[in-house]
């Protein structure tokens, strides 16, 4: 019972007490708690800046070089914070992948400082300069759009945009820049300050970005044309193939671009067509002689084309097309071939070749040929050593033979006077003797020609002296047996007269006996 009481009596004093211990706790814990909350605030004071100050954003994207896009895109980033950015241990997100940055001569990006993300340093380099601060990584912009982002060290997303062709910069040497909470699509600006609103190059266009909001913007453009280029000879040959070259230029707000794509639609003026969905060079063979319009017409989208909209350029212009006349028309005694140009117009013999015994010489460029004019090309620079006249070869430009040896001087067949308005000329009529053996061995080019030379002229001038000889026998033997015949008959009638005239005297003298 006594143990029994002073245990209760000892759990009345605790229980008594015990407000009193919570009391001095209580103290305690709330010290201890504006203790922790000064020093938390104190810790974020000094930790704070340091985190929500180094901001860095992608303000410039090239995603479209105008060009090759293969290691001249680049991705321009601003340290907008007040402390510096060690990039190299931050990752630049594309195409679902971190890829890795390992800045170029420096280590960290200071506050108010640009730098480019690049593909290929050397590139970047020679066409901006080497103040730049470049960063390397490996990547490939989409140029029909996509997301990219910059991650710090943990992967964290800092800032993330989403471009598209839409935005524009779509290989016209333009960019995509972010100016005062906007995209805009304007010249280039690596490292430097962004374009403003209504600088050269400025378009009406808006990109997607986490770290802006997209607005409208108004716009004064105070030009807006396409201007087309049509590079093309006035003078080619048919068989051979002719030069075309062709581009339009966007001209708005006095800024010039050359533009990369859109729709190209060139008629060649002889049936044929070529379709391209970006500027061009390239080649076309007129097969017959003529004079020939040529048509281009560009449009800015294939749907533009397709819903009949009137292109935004269309250039027309003429070409004269002369009948092939260039040809071998010697070869001397050191191994020297000629060629002459019989055309009216000067032919460059650029890419034109000669080929003997599969030995091939092609001419050089701007080797001009001028009109009815010849050039003999020596065997030491021909190279194709002692060619036999009748089997060296004249190929054109895209390798098609246009003549087999030594060109035959034309046959006159016959003459004819053509009248003019004040004097009579004569004009001959003439047929190339070489045409149809030309024509047979391109048609078999497995034959060749087989020339006998000076021998086979020196064998057929003495088989024609030996024919000649023998046709005189013949005739001379023929006079002679005629003459002897008549020798013979006149001989025959001479005697026969004879006898007649004895038979006479004979009859005469017996008439006389038998009367005595």
């Amino acid at each position: 019972m006594i143990q029994l009481n002073n245990t209760n009596k000892i759990q009345a004093q605790y229980h008594h007490r015990k407000p009193i211990l919570n009391k001095k706790k209580k103290y305690q814990k709330m010290y201890f708690g504006v203790f922790s909350v000064k020093f938390f605030v104190l810790l974020l004071f000094i930790c704070v800046p340091h985190i929500l100050l180094a901001q860095v954003e992608i303000t410039e994207v090239m995603y479209d070089h105008e060009g090759t896009d293969s290691g001249f895109e680049w991705v321009e980033i601003y340290n907008s914070g007040s402390s510096d950015i060690d990039i190299g241990s931050w990752y630049f997100f594309e195409n679902d992948t971190y890829h890795g940055l390992t800045p170029d001569g420096f280590v960290s990006i200071g506050a108010g400082e640009r730098a480019l993300i690049v593909q290929n340093l050397e590139n970047i380099y020679a066409e901006f300069g080497s103040s730049l601060n470049l960063v390397k990584s490996s990547f490939s912009l989409n140029n029909t759009g996509e997301t990219i982002a910059l991650a710090d060290q943990n992967r964290t997303t800092q800032d993330e945009i989403t471009y598209s062709a839409d935005g524009g910069a779509l290989g016209n040497g333009n960019s995509i820049q972010l100016t005062n909470g906007i995209w805009i699509e304007a010249l280039p600006t690596p490292g430097s300050v962004n374009a403003r609103e209504g600088d050269p190059g400025d378009t009406n266009n808006a990109t997607t970005s986490s770290s802006s909001t997209s607005t409208t913007k108004k716009e004064v453009v105070v030009d807006d044309y396409y201007t087309g280029y049509l590079t093309i000879e006035k003078q080619a040959i048919s068989g051979s193939p002719t030069n075309i070259e062709a581009y339009v230029v966007h001209t708005r707000n006095g800024q010039d671009t050359k533009l990369k794509r859109g729709v190209f639609y060139l008629n060649f003026g002889d049936g044929s067509v070529y379709t391209s969905d970006e500027r061009f060079e390239t080649q076309h063979v007129y097969q017959y002689p003529g004079e020939y319009q040529v048509v281009l017409e560009y449009y800015r989208s294939m749907l533009a084309q397709e819903a009949g909209e009137d292109p935004k350029v269309m250039i027309n212009k003429r070409i004269q097309v002369h009948d092939h006349v260039l040809s071998i028309v010697a070869v001397d005694g050191s191994g020297g071939v000629t060629i002459h140009n019989g055309a009216s117009i000067p032919i460059d013999l650029d890419g034109w070749s000669l080929v003997y015994d599969n030995h091939t010489y092609t001419f050089p460029r701007y080797l001009m040929l001028a009109s009815q004019g010849e050039v003999t090309i020596p065997r030491t620079i021909h190279n194709l050593g002692y060619v036999h006249a009748g089997s060296i070869r004249l190929l054109n430009e895209i390798g098609e033979i246009m003549q087999v040896g030594v060109a035959t001087p034309p046959i006159a067949i016959y003459s004819e006077h053509v009248e003019g308005d004040d004097t009579l000329e004569e004009v001959p009529i003439t047929s190339d003797a070489t045409t149809a053996l030309v024509n047979f061995l391109a048609e078999h080019p497995d034959k060749q020609v087989v020339d006998f030379g000076e021998a086979s002229q020196s064998q057929n001038q003495t088989q024609g002296d030996q024919s000649t000889h023998t046709s005189r026998l013949f005739i001379m033997t023929l006079v002679v047996g005629v003459v002897a015949l008549l020798l013979v008959l006149i001989r025959a009638r001479y005697r026969t007269s004879q006898i007649d005239e004895r038979g006479a005297e004979l009859q005469v003298i017996g008439d006389i006996e038998l009367i005595e």
